[in-house]
């Protein structure tokens, strides 16, 4: 992954986490296609 798309995602993670507030950790790693481990 390039470092625009990793811009990109977590741009968009930051964006979907604050119009979802309180939204777990697991939803939000299957919604951007990544293991909750990853994510944190």
């Amino acid at each position: 992954m390039n470092i625009t798309e990793r811009i990109n995602r977590i741009l968009f993670i930051m964006s979907y986490v604050s119009q979802n507030q309180g939204v777990s950790v697991e939803s939000l790693a299957e919604r951007v296609d990544m293991r909750p481990k990853q994510l944190m």
